[in-house]
């Protein structure tokens, strides 16, 4: 498995509400705006062609996860029902994001990670930054760094078996899944032809059956690596294994705010941190504009939290795919992101983790979604786009009924209570 620089740096029984409704499916079956009809469950949710589109407001649950693609949220949920922890669950639905929203988050992104652990009332955070390395005819090409991260992120605080996690990612890359709404937009944008209502990615479901057998660390130096270096050299990627492998996952200490008691926990620069801590005291925040950026988040029955944002620069990100892996290589990016995680440390009490497209745009919106009573509805409202984010304004343990999840109202995301553990 992967070291990692640490210290210092230099780089989420029953839905209680579904807000309204729309086809999870290529084809469209109307969308109405208006609240949609209570569910059983998550499943029932993608089978009856439902998303969420706003806040889903539940007091039955402790636990949570959600995504910007239904099916990398209900992974992450089926981690946590499974007993793991959320770390387990951000790291689930990254995989599953790998295959159904590629544009934004493929096996060739890079990103960060924040986690709080109750247990140990402590924060640490995991930073994959996009790296240059050659230039394709899709444009310029950064080295492939998220497995890495989220591999050591999981080593470090995961409680699932590696395996556990990334096994439902290539179920669906082999048995093929339905390209969503937010996937056909983002090919549409690019300028690229859809594979079609339902999309088969057998390479890319061999580079998870090796990942699942071999662990993260072999994409990084090992046999995957190799693959990797030579499969794309056609292509002028100018990804060698020397350049895969000096691509090391910072991990250390957040960059924190305090907000009374409670620490607002961010990823240190060169990430996007520093701007969403300025952000969140008043600062100047992004619109939600652009594209190429997704995101998980998930908090279990414990009130431990993770959150991780990952980017392919724009989407598609250089608009090449490995040869025989099928693997969207991502384009550098100044790497605006940052997930954004509120905590007590005295207590470990979980109040809110986030993603969006910018950091400074998660940090205005983390400020305002605490702000009381109705502001995550508020806070979802005004300045929702590109947000998926689980807000417990009094605390999950002091006041679960406080605590609301949700995406983008006008989005393609998800979110879903779980069991936990």
């Amino acid at each position: 498995m992967d070291n990692a620089r640490d210290g210092r740096w230099g780089r989420q029984s029953r839905v209680v509400a579904l807000l309204a409704a729309a086809c999870l499916m290529l084809a469209a079956c109307g969308e109405s705006g208006t609240r949609a009809p209570e569910i059983a469950s998550a499943a029932d949710a993608r089978q009856g062609g439902i998303r969420s589109q706003g806040v889903v407001v539940t007091d039955s649950f402790r636990a949570y996860a959600g995504a910007d693609e239904g099916f990398a949220a209900e992974a992450a949920r089926d981690a946590l029902n499974a007993g793991g922890n959320a770390v387990d669950a951000v790291v689930a639905g990254y995989f599953a994001l790998a295959v159904t929203l590629p544009s934004a988050a493929s096996l060739g992104a890079h990103g960060a990670c924040v986690v709080h652990l109750h247990g140990t009332r402590t924060a640490a955070a995991f930073g994959f930054p996009s790296v240059p390395a050659g230039r394709t005819n899709g444009g310029p090409v950064a080295v492939p760094t998220a497995v890495r991260g989220v591999a050591l992120m999981h080593l470090r605080h995961g409680k699932l078996r590696w395996e556990q996690l990334v096994a439902p990612a290539e179920r669906l890359a082999r048995a093929g899944v339905p390209v969503s709404p937010g996937l056909a937009r983002d090919l549409q944008a690019a300028g690229l032809s859809s594979p079609g209502s339902v999309w088969l990615q057998p390479d890319l479901a061999a580079v998870l059956g090796a990942l699942r057998q071999s662990g993260g660390g072999d994409f990084a130096q090992g046999r995957l690596a190799r693959q990797l270096a030579e499969q794309s050299a056609p292509t002028g990627a100018g990804l060698s294994l020397d350049t895969i492998r000096a691509a090391i996952p910072i991990a250390g200490p957040t960059v924190t705010e305090a907000f009374g008691s409670h620490r607002v926990h961010g990823v240190p620069a060169p990430l996007g941190g520093p701007q969403a801590l300025a952000a969140w005291r008043g600062g100047a925040a992004a619109t939600g504009a652009g594209g190429g950026v997704a995101g998980v988040v998930a908090v279990d029955s414990e009130a431990s939290a993770a959150a991780c944002s990952f980017s392919m620069g724009v989407p598609f990100g250089a608009r090449t795919v490995v040869p025989g892996m099928g693997i969207w290589l991502a384009a550098p990016a100044g790497d605006p992101v940052s997930p954004l995680i509120v905590a007590n440390p005295a207590n470990g009490e979980f109040f809110f983790a986030g993603v969006a497209r910018s950091g400074s745009q998660i940090g205005a919106f983390a400020r305002a979604a605490l702000a009381g009573d109705g502001a995550v509805e508020q806070a979802f409202a005004s300045r929702g786009a590109g947000v998926t984010a689980i807000a417990c304004p009094r605390g999950l343990r002091g006041n679960q009924q406080s605590c609301r999840a949700g995406t983008d109202p006008g989005g393609f995301g998800l979110v879903v209570p779980a069991l936990g553990r």
